[in-house]
C-alpha cells in the first residue's frame, strides 16, 4: 500500500492508493489536521485543552480518547502512534516539504506547493482556542509564500514573472513590495501604459480607502521608472508675508556634534541639492539647523537664507517669504518662481526652510524652484519627507543616553542627554550637582529616550524638584513635560510642552494613521509589520506614511517602534474608546500567545533559539502574559508557559521568571482549566527555583504541586512534582528522603510508556543511589537512561548520563575512561549547542583532570563552568565549580585561596539549605588543616563528618579513611571532648569566630 499524503493548504484531502479522503469541520478531522501539522509528538492535554476547552481536564482527555480511538478504524490511520501521554501522526504533507523547500532555499518549489489558506472549510467558530491556533499559522504560512514568491521573482521569464507579480498584487494591494515588483515586472516586459495605469490605481485606491499617499521610497522607486510626477503648479497671493529670521539661541548647544558634521559634509557634495532634517517634534531639528548656519554661511559665501514656515500655511504664502528674504519684487503677473528664478539664477545660494510639515503640497513649490535655478541648495527641516526629486535625508533621533557600562560620573557626563540636562538644570539652579543626582539623570534621559525638548522641560524642574522626583511623577505621567509657569516663553509656539507637541502632529495626519498609531500604542519595544496586521488590521502603507511622518520608526531589518513618549500620548488616544482598546489588548495578547506556543517544539531540540526568539520581543511576550492573567484567560497563559519558562531557565533570569510566573498562581477556588495551569506553574516555578538555588521552595513548591496533582489525578504532573521534589531533597543533602520520592516516580513513568519521562527519573534516581553509596545500581539505573535517551535521540538527555558516567568512573578511580566519556559528552554540547550542560560536563571533567594531575586544563574547565554559571545566576553548578576549584588550590598548595574558597561554599550553601555541598567543603577542609599541621581540627571535623547524612557516601568514606590513617600514624585516639555540631564546624573557618 502507497504510503498516504495529506494536502493541508486550501481544502484538506488526504490521498493513498488512488482514493482522496476530504476532511470536514468535525471535531476528528480537526484533531487529525492538527496532529498532521505538527509532525511532531502532541501531549494529550494540549489537545485536550486546545478542542475542549470549556470542559474540565478529565472530560477532555476522555473526549480525545474517543476521538483517537474512533479514528483508528480508518485504514489510512495506520501510522497514527502513541507513546505515553502523546500522539504523533508521522503523514507526509504538503506543508512539511514547503518548510523543507524553505529551508534549503527553493522558494519556486515550496510556492507551488501552496494552494491556499491552510486547512481551508475546517474554521470552528465555536472553539476560540482552535480558531486562534489556525489563524495565527494562516497567516504565518501567508507571508511566507508572499515572501518566497517574492525572492524567485527573478528567477522567472518575463511572462512568468508579470503573472506571478500581479497574483501577488491581487493577494494584498496594499503591500507596497509587490506594488514596486509589479511595475519592474511590467516596464521589463516592455508594458509601460500598463504600469503607469497600475500605479495610478495603487494610489487612488490608497487616498480612497486609507486616505494616504504611497510612501517615500515607493514614489522615489516609481520615479525612476514611470512619467507620474508633473509639476501642479502654485497658487498665488499678491500680499507677501513679513520676513522672519531664525532668532537667536539663549543658551548654550550640547551635543549633535556627529549630525552637524554630517549635515555640512552632504551640503558640500555637488551631487547634494536638497537635504531635509527629519525626525518627530521636539527632537531638535530647528535648534541643529541654527547652530549650522555659521559654518553654512562659510561654505556659501555669506549667501544663506532662513525661511519660518511655521506660521504659513499656503504656498503662495511661502513662495512671497522667499522672495522678501531675497529682496526680490515679485507680481501677479507672472509667475513668481520664474521671477525669482530670473533674478538669483546665478547665485550660489542656501535656503533653510524651517518646520515645513504642515504644508502639504510645499514639495512641487521647492521642486520648481530646484528646476528653475540650478545653483540653488536647499536645508530643510520638517517631522515628516518633504518627497522632492533627491531629497537626502539626515534624520535625527535622541540624544545619547549612558549605557549600563558607563554608569559612573566620568563616563556617563560625557553623554549628550546627561550633559543637556546638566546645562539646563544649571541655568535654573545654579548650585546643581550632577554628581549628587546621577542616577536620577540617567532614568529621566532614559525615559524619554533623549529627546532634548524633553530632557530641557524635566530639567527646568529642578528649581522646585530634585531629579529623583521628576523622574518619579514619569515613572506614571508625562505631564510634568511642560514648561514651569515662571520659565520663559518658548522659542516656538507649541512647544510649550511635549503634549502640545503631539497634539500639532496628531492634528497633521490623516484619520486612517491616526487609528493606526492608537492601535500600535499596545505593542512594547517595537513590532514587525506580520505582528500589527495581525493585531490592529494596519496596513504597509499606513505604516510607511506614519514612518515618514517621524511618528513610527523603522530599522533595517524592518521592525517598527515608537518613541516612549509618542507611545505614551497615543495609549492615551486609544483608551478613549475602551471597547477598541480591550479589543486591541486582546489581539495582542492572543497573537503573542500563539507566536509563544509555536515556539513550543524548540524547548526541547533547540533552547538557545527560543531564548533568541523570545528575547527579541519579550517586551511584547511578558506585555501579553499580563494581560492573559489580568484578564482570567489560562488558556493563553498555557500557551506561552513553556517559551517563557524556557527563556527564563535558559537565560538565568531566573528571578525575574519567577516573578512572572508567580502572577499567574491562581488559589485553589478556581475551576478546572485554572488549576490545570495552576499546577504546570508550580512545577515550572519549582525547577526554577532549584536553579537559583533556593532548595526550601523548591520543596514546597513540589510538595504543593504533588498534592495538586494527585487530587487533578493528572499522572504527568504527578512524576515532574515527585522528581522535583527528589532533587531537592538531594540537594538538601537528604538523598535517603528522596529515595522513596523517585522510586514511586519511576513506577507512574513506566505506566506512560514516555522514554524521556523514564529516562529522567531514571538519570535522578541513579544520582540518589550514588550519593547513598548503591554503586552497582546506580550505574545500572544510569545506563538504561542512557539507553532510553538515545533510543529518542535526545541529545540534552545522552549528555546527563554521559556526565553521570563520567562522574562516577572518578569515584571508581578509572580517570582515563572517565575523561573519554566526558570528552564525549563535550563534543555533544558543543555540536548541540547545550550551554546549561557544557556548563557541567566541563565542572565534571575538571574535576576528573585534577586526579590525573593535569592542573592547567582542570582549571581551564572549571574557570569555564564558573563564570558560565555564575552568568546564568545557577547557584548550585556555581557552588561545585568553586569547591572543584577550591580543590585544585590545595593540590596545587595554594592554601589561602583553598581556605577562602570553602569559607565561601559553606557560608553560601548553608544560607540556602544545601547542607551537602557545605559539609563537603569542611571536608575539604580538615585536608587543609592536616596538611598545614593543624591535626586537632582536622580531627575533630572528620570525626564530625563520617557520621553526617548529608554527606555524600563516597564523601564519608574518604573522611573515615583519612581519620583511621592519621588515628593510626599518631597512635592516639579519637579526642574525648563533645563533637562538633554543624555551626560549631563551620565557625571553624571562620577567622573571627575561631
Amino acid at each position: 500500500m502507497d504510503d498516504p499524503r495529506f494536502l493541508l493548504f486550501g481544502s484538506p484531502v488526504l490521498t493513498l492508493a488512488g482514493e482522496s479522503i476530504e476532511f470536514v469541520a468535525e471535531r476528528r478531522f480537526q484533531l487529525l489536521a492538527y496532529l498532521a501539522f505538527s509532525e511532531d509528538w502532541v501531549e494529550r492535554d494540549r489537545l485536550a485543552g486546545l478542542f475542549w476547552p470549556d470542559h474540565d481536564n478529565t472530560s477532555a482527555r476522555r473526549n480525545v480518547r474517543k476521538v483517537v480511538y474512533r479514528a483508528r478504524a480508518a485504514p489510512w490511520l495506520r501510522d497514527l502512534e502513541t507513546r505515553g501521554e502523546s500522539l504523533r501522526w508521522p503523514v507526509q504533507t504538503d506543508v512539511a516539504l514547503f518548510r523543507q523547500a524553505l529551508t534549503q532555499g527553493r522558494q519556486l518549489d515550496a510556492c507551488a506547493l501552496y494552494r491556499g489558506p491552510l486547512l481551508t472549510g475546517l474554521d470552528d467558530a465555536s472553539n476560540v482556542g482552535f480558531t486562534n491556533w489556525l489563524s495565527a499559522r494562516r497567516a504565518s504560512l501567508h507571508l511566507q509564500w508572499r515572501d518566497a514568491l517574492l525572492a524567485a521573482l527573478p528567477q522567472l521569464v518575463s511572462a512568468e514573472r508579470v503573472a506571478a507579480a500581479r497574483r501577488l498584487y491581487e493577494d494584498d494591494p496594499f503591500d507596497e513590495r509587490a506594488v514596486m515588483a509589479c511595475l519592474s515586472a511590467l516596464c521589463d516586459d516592455g508594458k509601460l501604459v500598463e504600469a503607469r495605469a497600475l500605479y495610478r490605481g495603487h494610489v487612488h485606491r490608497l487616498a480612497e480607502e486609507l486616505g494616504v499617499e504611497p510612501a517615500a521610497h515607493l514614489r522615489e522607486a516609481a520615479r525612476s521608472v514611470l512619467d507620474v510626477f508633473q509639476p501642479t503648479g502654485i497658487a498665488r497671493s499678491g500680499t507677501a508675508a513679513p520676513v522672519v529670521f531664525p532668532p537667536a539661541a539663549k543658551d548654550v548647544f550640547v551635543g549633535r556634534r556627529i549630525e552637524l558634521q554630517e549635515l555640512l559634509s552632504l551640503i558640500g557634495r555637488p551631487e547634494c541639492r536638497v537635504i531635509t532634517v527629519f525626525g518627530p517634534g521636539g527632537i531638535g531639528k530647528s535648534r541643529l539647523a541654527r547652530q549650522a548656519l555659521p559654518q553654512l554661511e562659510a561654505l556659501f559665501a555669506g549667501a544663506v537664507r532662513w525661511i519660518a514656515l511655521e506660521d504659513l500655511t499656503k504656498d503662495a504664502a511661502a513662495l512671497a517669504r522667499v522672495a522678501a528674504v531675497l529682496g526680490v519684487p515679485v507680481n501677479d503677473a507672472a509667475d513668481p518662481v520664474a521671477q525669482i528664478a530670473a533674478q538669483c539664477a546665478q547665485q550660489r545660494t542656501l535656503l533653510v526652510f524651517d518646520n515645513a510639515e504642515h504644508m502639504p503640497s510645499f514639495a512641487d513649490v521647492l521642486q520648481r524652484l530646484l528646476t528653475a535655478w540650478p545653483a540653488l541648495r536647499l536645508v530643510v527641516t520638517s517631522r515628516a519627507r518633504i518627497d522632492v526629486a533627491d531629497e537626502w535625508l539626515l534624520p535625527l533621533g535622541g540624544l545619547a543616553v549612558p549605557d549600563a557600562d558607563s554608569r559612573d560620573l566620568e563616563a556617563a557626563a560625557a553623554f549628550d542627554a546627561v550633559r543637556l540636562f546638566d546645562v539646563r538644570a544649571r541655568t535654573v539652579r545654579p548650585e546643581f550637582e550632577l554628581a549628587a543626582h546621577l542616577a536620577s539623570v540617567i532614568e529621566v534621559a532614559e525615559r524619554v529616550d533623549g529627546m532634548p525638548l524633553a530632557i530641557e522641560m524635566a530639567a527646568a524642574w529642578v528649581r522646585l524638584l530634585p531629579p529623583s522626583e521628576i523622574a518619579r511623577e514619569l515613572s506614571h505621567s508625562v505631564e510634568i513635560l511642560q514648561r514651569p509657569s515662571q520659565a520663559s516663553v518658548p522659542e516656538r509656539v507649541g512647544h510649550g510642552s511635549v503634549r502640545a507637541v503631539f497634539d500639532h502632529s496628531w492634528k497633521l495626519i490623516v484619520p486612517s494613521e491616526r487609528d493606526a498609531l492608537a492601535k500600535a500604542s499596545v505593542f512594547k519595544g517595537g513590532f514587525r509589520r506580520e505582528a500589527a496586521t495581525a493585531v490592529t488590521g494596519v496596513t504597509l502603507p499606513v505604516l510607511a506614511s506614519l514612518a515618514d511622518k517621524s511618528l513610527l520608526a523603522v530599522d533595517e531589518q524592518g521592525r517598527f517602534s515608537l518613541h516612549p513618549l509618542v507611545a505614551c500620548f497615543a495609549a492615551e488616544r486609544l483608551a478613549t474608546d475602551p471597547d477598541i482598546a480591550a479589543d486591541c489588548a486582546l489581539r495582542h495578547a492572543t497573537y503573542w500567545a500563539g507566536c509563544l506556543d509555536e515556539l513550543t517544539p524548540q524547548t526541547t531540540r533547540n533552547p538557545k533559539a527560543v531564548v533568541r526568539a523570545v528575547t527579541a520581543d519579550l517586551a511584547n511576550c511578558q506585555a501579553a502574559w499580563h494581560h492573559a492573567v489580568r484578564s482570567t484567560r489560562p488558556d493563553l497563559v498555557a500557551l506561552m508557559l513553556p517559551a517563557m519558562y524556557n527563556m527564563f531557565a535558559t537565560s538565568g533570569r531566573l528571578v525575574e521568571g519567577c516573578q512572572l510566573m508567580r502572577e499567574a498562581l491562581v488559589d485553589e477556588s478556581a475551576d478546572q482549566a485554572a488549576l490545570s495551569l495552576r499546577l504546570r506553574l508550580l512545577t515550572a516555578l519549582s525547577a526554577m527555583h532549584y536553579l537559583c538555588g533556593d532548595v526550601q521552595d523548591t520543596e514546597a513548591l513540589s510538595r504543593t504541586g504533588l498534592d495538586l496533582a494527585r487530587r487533578l489525578e493528572d499522572q504527568h504532573e504527578t512524576v515532574r512534582s515527585l522528581v522535583h521534589l527528589g532533587i531537592g531533597l538531594n540537594l538538601r543533602g537528604y538523598a535517603g528522603a528522596a529515595l522513596p520520592y523517585l522510586e514511586e516516580a519511576l513506577v507512574g513513568a513506566r505506566t506512560t510508556g514516555d522514554r524521556n519521562r523514564i529516562a529522567n527519573v531514571l538519570f535522578n534516581l541513579a544520582l540518589t543511589e550514588r550519593m547513598l553509596g548503591g554503586y552497582g545500581r546506580a550505574m545500572a539505573l544510569n545506563d538504561e537512561a542512557l539507553g532510553l535517551w538515545r533510543e529518542s535521540r535526545n541529545s540534552d538527555g545522552i549528555v546527563c548520563a554521559l556526565n553521570a558516567t563520567g562522574n562516577m568512573l572518578r569515584i571508581a578511580g578509572q580517570f582515563d575512561q572517565s575523561c573519554a566519556v566526558l570528552k564525549e559528552a563535550l563534543a555533544l554540547c558543543v555540536n548541540h549547542a547545550l550551554a546549561g550542560q557544557e556548563r557541567h560536563v566541563r565542572m565534571t571533567l575538571g574535576h576528573t583532570l585534577i586526579f590525573k594531575g593535569e592542573h592547567a586544563a582542570a582549571r581551564e574547565h572549571l574557570e569555564f563552568s564558573r563564570r558560565e554559571s555564575e552568568n546564568a545566576g545557577q547557584l548550585p553548578m556555581l557552588i561545585l565549580s568553586r569547591l572543584r576549584l577550591a580543590r585544585l588550590d590545595f593540590v596545587e598548595r595554594r592554601f589561602d585561596a583553598a581556605r577562602a574558597g570553602c569559607r565561601w561554599i559553606v557560608a553560601t550553601a548553608r544560607a540556602k539549605g544545601m547542607d551537602g555541598f557545605a559539609m563537603e567543603a569542611l571536608a575539604l577542609f580538615a585536608e587543609l588543616s592536616h596538611q598545614t599541621g593543624d591535626f586537632d581540627t582536622a580531627v575533630r571535623l572528620w570525626q564530625m563528618l563520617s557520621t553526617s547524612i548529608v554527606l555524600d557516601r563516597s564523601e564519608r568514606d574518604v573522611v573515615q579513611r583519612r581519620l583511621d590513617a592519621h588515628l593510626l600514624a599518631s597512635g592516639r585516639q579519637l579526642p574525648e571532648a563533645a563533637a562538633l555540631d554543624f555551626d560549631g564546624a563551620a565557625a571553624l573557618l571562620d577567622p573571627v569566630t575561631a
